[in-house]
């Protein structure tokens, strides 16, 4: 899901380490580690995605964690951003 969302951003995305996101974003750095936030989508401080943590919140929950919109709502909230 995620990888869909950077493949179809018209903003360039990249994949990143938690380690290294929180260099740069404080919040990050407070966060408790978990394997959906190991890595995650990122643009910059302001524009960060946890594509893993969704899909990881699908599993248990099923349809009421809806990933396709999940990606949709990240793919369109990142392409109108400046």
């Amino acid at each position: 899901m995620g990888e869909v969302a950077r493949r179809n951003s018209t903003k360039p995305l990249h994949w990143i380490e938690r380690e290294e996101a929180a260099r740069f974003t404080p919040s990050i750095a407070g966060m408790h580690e978990a394997i959906g936030g190991a890595v995650m989508l990122w643009r910059g401080p302001q524009f960060v995605s946890f594509p893993l943590g969704k899909v990881i919140k699908f599993l248990p929950n099923g349809r009421d964690d809806r990933v396709k919109a999940f990606a949709r709502a990240t793919i369109a909230r990142w392409n109108q951003s400046p």
